[in-house]
């Protein structure tokens, strides 16, 4: 899935514009925010609880598709506001056309969460890869075409079936007629806590979108995009394996407090490890990641995509704070750090605009530091996981990441003809160091060897 995400990056960057991405980031940031009402955080429902049973799942498969028709339909009347909202006409047939994947995503949200479930993770990416190369082709095709945006739009709608339809023959499921009394009010009700929290969250992570839509338009969208979307990469690709994972470990666990701690440790310094060198490297090399994935028509993209990384060195060993809280089933208490991240994040942003892109962007930074340690501090108060805990397992990442960037950021870039190879290079060697002063650190080599290697072999 990373050389797909990669893949996607470099192509389309160098088929369409910076308008054509802005235009469709100006709709998908609304669609997608409409879009979460049609899980209700059912999906999750499903893989937490302990035990299920076919009636449950039969009546979440029928409310989430009942969701979804009902959130399409939404989407379709709210298409001439948004186009309003934005002084874009072209955006309505943009919106209404989005709206199609959404109700066809809604079919699938049951089937893909029994497979989580099941731990399938093998098949679940297998179908995510599949439908991502589905989506790629007809971005190309259409964008060679002269589609402009238009390729964005169909690609997003067949990505969508794609991932359906192997969704189906994966998991072979035939949902009963809904009942009522089967027990799933009380999943509802989990569910959704879990979608305010979800509604909050994304929110919070694409408020710096519509208002830089809003206020600047589709260019500065697009560069800014751009920007965001390549520092998501690397955490999506590093987040997604090791979350998938960890979701149904930790639900299995969620009465067992000394579990949960020697678990959580783990989870961090792990995930610490692999992404924390990471967004280390891409700030320290942000130029040359620029021009190698998105060409030399993006150079505005590099100054935003350097301070964006910053954000990113922290952003996943934070998951940690929604993670425990799902799985041990603080439902109320996820919805409540919600709410009050989303409110300060929202405070950060209105005032970074006022700067541009570039204010936007350190307002981001900000605020993802600044709201750490209140989302830590709260989390253990209803976790068997304190703040302590979190800093004594992201240390030695942070000091070996950290110290890695300051040595390479005043060594000279090699000077190989490609890009490629400069890169790469650099890349290997920054990798190298990481390990060597991690390894270095007291109890580094023990902990390389017997947490770090031993999640590479389960993944194996």
């Amino acid at each position: 899935m990373v050389v797909m995400n990669i893949l996607r990056t470099v192509v389309l960057a160098r088929l369409l514009t910076p308008q054509d991405f802005g235009i469709v980031s100006m709709v998908s940031v609304i669609v997608g925010f409409a879009a979460l009402f049609k899980d209700a955080g059912l999906s999750l429902a499903t893989v937490q609880k302990e035990t299920i049973s076919p009636g449950e799942i039969s009546t979440l498969f029928w409310l989430n598709i009942a969701i979804s028709i009902f959130v399409g339909l939404s989407i379709v009347a709210l298409a001439p506001f948004i186009s309003l909202f934005y002084n874009k006409p072209e955006l309505t047939y943009v919106t209404i056309a989005l709206s199609l994947s959404v109700v066809i995503q809604g079919f699938g949200i049951q089937h893909a969460a029994l497979l989580r479930r099941h731990m399938y993770f093998l098949t679940l990416g297998f179908i995510e890869i599949f439908s991502s190369i589905v989506g790629l082709s007809i971005a190309i095709f259409f964008a060679l075409q002269g589609f402009n945006y238009w390729a964005l739009v169909l690609s997003t709608i067949s990505i969508s079936i794609a991932s359906v339809s192997l969704t189906y023959i994966f998991c072979p499921w035939i949902p009963n007629l809904p009942k009522r009394r089967t027990g799933a009010r009380k999943m509802l009700r989990f569910g959704m806590h879990v979608s305010g929290y979800n509604i909050l969250t994304y929110i919070t992570q694409h408020v710096d979108q519509i208002l830089i839509g809003k206020f600047i338009g589709p260019y500065g969208l697009g560069i800014y995009n751009r920007a965001h979307s390549v520092v998501q990469m690397p955490i999506f690709a590093i987040r997604k394996p090791i979350a998938n994972v960890s979701v149904s470990a930790f639900s299995r666990i969620q009465n067992e407090p000394d579990k949960i701690k020697k678990y959580a440790d783990k989870y961090v310094l792990i995930i610490s490890f692999f992404s924390m060198p990471v967004m280390a490297f891409c700030f320290v090399y942000s130029e040359s990641l620029i021009l190698l994935l998105l060409g030399k028509n993006w150079d505005e993209v590099v100054p935003l995509f350097r301070i964006l990384s910053l954000a990113g060195f922290i952003q996943l060993p934070l998951t940690i704070t929604s993670l425990l809280l799902v799985t041990c089933g603080k439902s109320q208490e996820y919805l409540r750090i919600g709410i009050l991240t989303s409110t300060f994040f929202l405070f950060f942003i209105s005032l970074g605009i006022m700067w541009g892109t570039t204010g936007v962007a350190f307002a981001y930074v900000a605020s993802t530091y600044i709201l750490s340690l209140p989302m830590l501090f709260y989390m253990s108060k209803h976790v068997p996981y304190t703040t302590k805990d979190f800093f004594t397992s992201i240390a030695r990442p942070v000091f070996a990441s950290v110290l890695s960037g300051l040595i390479f950021f005043h060594l000279p870039a090699p000077c190989f003809e490609l890009l490629f190879l400069n890169v790469l290079c650099s890349g290997l060697f920054f990798l190298f160091v990481f390990v060597l002063i991690f390894t270095s650190t007291p109890n580094g080599f023990s902990i390389l060897k017997n947490d770090i290697f031993s999640i590479v072999r389960h993944f194996k």
